[in-house]
């Protein structure tokens, strides 16, 4: 993430914070996570509004089989996301949440491949035996488990953020650590604010606090020589002091 994210220009700690929080709240830093649909009737209704639209015996259908339904994984995301943005019918399960910013919906993937093709990342650079090699066409190499699948998700991650897909994009001058936790979650989530009491502020807020306590990432920061912007003003490499100002007690 660092080293892809240093030819973006991004050479501050702040906007590198910000992406691994991402990747931590959104996939647990895990390049093949997919989005689980094994949800009991319980967990369902308390997340999905078309489940609770429905009764009970109906709900049951798609609910998979190890959670006391009669369904499957692939019958949930394509009951939840079928039809939406882009996917067909059948196709919830097919473009899952996927990687690490678990991109998800075929119009998002889509447009990854034009932004991976903009800036010089396209799906062919990791997988060349395969030359026509698209997210759109070929969602699965995200999930293959290969190294060059590990790549392509760090790719996703960055390319998405230069490109503002997910939401806001990247700022050297806002504060992403100690800042509001909007400040992170807006650069992933459309640009759309969360009350900070929500699940998913509170997850975020959990991550962030996370790598906060992480010295090594920090270690990591100074390693790759990424400049202190504090608040946009500074522009010196990281110091021993700056753990002082900014880790928190």
């Amino acid at each position: 993430i660092i080293t892809l994210g240093k030819k973006f220009n991004y050479n501050d700690y702040q906007r590198q914070f910000a992406m691994i929080v991402v990747a931590l709240a959104e996939s647990g830093l895990n390049p093949f996570a997919e989005e689980n649909f094994n949800y009991s009737l319980t967990s369902a209704k308390a997340n999905f509004s078309k489940i609770r639209a429905l009764s009970d015996a109906q709900a049951l259908t798609y609910i998979p089989r190890a959670k006391g339904g009669s369904g499957s994984a692939e019958k949930f995301a394509n009951f939840i996301y079928g039809g939406r943005y882009g996917n067909g019918a059948n196709e919830g399960y097919k473009y899952r949440g996927s990687g690490l910013t678990q991109i998800t919906f075929k119009s998002n993937y889509k447009k990854m491949d034009e932004n991976l093709k903009k800036f010089g990342y396209p799906v062919s650079l990791y997988f060349p035996n395969n030359p026509n090699a698209t997210l759109e066409q070929t969602p699965n190499l995200l999930r293959n488990g290969s190294a060059k699948a590990q790549e392509l998700a760090v790719a996703i991650l960055v390319v998405g953020k230069a490109a503002g897909q997910f939401g806001k994009k990247l700022s050297p001058s806002t504060d992403y650590i100690n800042g509001g936790i909007n400040n992170i979650i807006q650069t992933q989530n459309g640009g759309t604010a969360k009350n900070e009491t929500s699940p998913s502020a509170i997850n975020y807020g959990k991550k962030r606090n996370i790598v906060k306590n992480t010295e090594w990432v920090f270690e990591l920061f100074k390693k790759y020589e990424l400049l202190d912007n504090t608040y946009g003003t500074e522009k010196t490499p990281l110091t021993t002091k700056w753990f002082t100002i900014l880790k928190p007690i």
